[in-house]
């Protein structure tokens, strides 16, 4: 059985955060000013590419919601408000994460805005991909905890 620190390092941060690391990596190698431009981690997630992470996150929380371990029991209200929680995210994650090719954000802040609301879009990503994550973490952890509970319950005397 998985530890759930173990769970949680390839389920969530892995997805997250693999690409920039990818990317931090390739920063080493000599490339033109071109290529070093396209290669930076900051171009990799500056127009909400983390959303693809959420969704990903958000799909396997579904799926683990509505197909929870043997035995698992979940509470009625406590499985809907999941549900739509996650529909929710998945939405959210699928706009943000289709808006990254459409409408990119140039790397420099126009004068007259601030630096928060120029990167918005980065800033929501970062947020969204945060809360979808805890989300599933939640999920997971109810899943196992339910069916813990039940199949102990059965061998007690």
């Amino acid at each position: 059985m998985w530890d759930i620190n173990e769970w949680q390092w390839v389920n969530l941060l892995l997805p997250a955060l693999l690409p920039v690391f990818v990317l931090f990596l390739v920063a080493i190698f000599p490339k033109s000013q071109a290529q070093q431009q396209q290669a930076s981690p900051w171009v990799a997630v500056k127009d909400g590419q983390l959303a693809w992470a959420a969704l990903g996150m958000a799909a396997a929380a579904l799926y683990e919601l509505r197909h929870p371990v043997a035995g698992a029991v979940l509470p009625s209200a406590w499985e809907t408000l999941s549900i739509w929680l996650v529909v929710g995210g998945i939405l959210a994650s699928g706009i943000f994460a289709a808006m990254a090719p459409v409408f990119p954000t140039p790397a420099a802040v126009p004068g007259g805005l601030s630096r928060l609301w120029h990167f918005r879009v980065f800033f929501i990503s970062v947020v969204l991909t945060m809360s979808v994550g805890w989300l599933y973490n939640s999920i997971h952890l109810t899943t196992q905890t339910a069916t813990a509970k039940k199949s102990t319950q059965g061998t007690q005397p």
